[in-house]
């Protein structure tokens, strides 16, 4: 279930660099589009750029390529650093935060359990304002990239509908990290059942569950 150094693990670059190693539990985030305002963003990717810049002889190429170069304690380092600031940024409740409505997070928790058990292993689970955390071990031929991409691609039709909008609701890209072991996967979970309330959020305005992973 855990991360193993030893096996394939597949990875694509966008903004943000995304792993995917086949049947290993994974931590993912995705984000409503407004979720964090440019100019925050803007200097959040120049201070990892900077930070790079200041570890290695050069910061050229793109990120995944530069995260190659690291050593292990100076990657894990900036996972850790910029992970927490990135979701620090979608804690401070940017945005229109539609998913504070009962009817939209009902829809995203629906089809969170829709294919719990088919394409996927859903484990706990919390739908913020403005994202979702979630910790998900894919099954068969599936991938987190396709999985996150289908609840996308739903719930983005199902929220406008309801909502009698058209338009971009996600952000296109998402977080994702490997559970590299058990105690990898309590912090997930601690971190999961937690950020209701490091957020400041009142009962009503988030939901928090957990699937057939336990």
């Amino acid at each position: 279930m855990y991360y193993d150094p030893d096996r394939k693990v597949d990875h694509h670059q966008r903004n943000l660099p995304h792993w995917h190693q086949d049947g290993t539990l994974s931590f993912l985030t995705f984000r409503l589009a407004d979720s964090i305002p440019k100019a925050a963003l803007a200097a959040w990717e120049n201070e990892r750029r900077i930070w790079l810049l200041h570890r290695l002889s050069s910061a050229e190429g793109d990120q995944h390529e530069l995260l190659s170069q690291l050593n292990e304690v100076d990657r894990r380092n900036y996972i850790r650093r910029f992970g927490k600031q990135f979701h620090d940024l979608l804690d401070s409740g940017h945005g229109s935060c539609l998913l504070r409505i009962p009817d939209h997070s009902l829809i995203v928790e629906s089809a969170l359990r829709h294919f719990d058990g088919q394409r996927y292993q859903l484990g706990d689970f919390v739908v913020m304002p403005n994202h979702i955390h979630l910790l998900a071990r894919p099954m068969s031929d599936f991938t987190t990239g396709n999985i996150v991409g289908s609840l996308k691609r739903f719930t983005a039709r199902e929220i406008n509908k309801l909502r009698g909008s058209e338009g971009t609701l996600w952000q296109h890209e998402s977080f994702d990290h490997l559970v590299r072991d058990a105690g990898s996967f309590e912090g997930f979970r601690r971190y999961i059942r937690e950020n209701p309330t490091k957020a400041r959020l009142r009962p009503g305005e988030y939901r928090l569950g957990c699937g057939s992973l336990k």
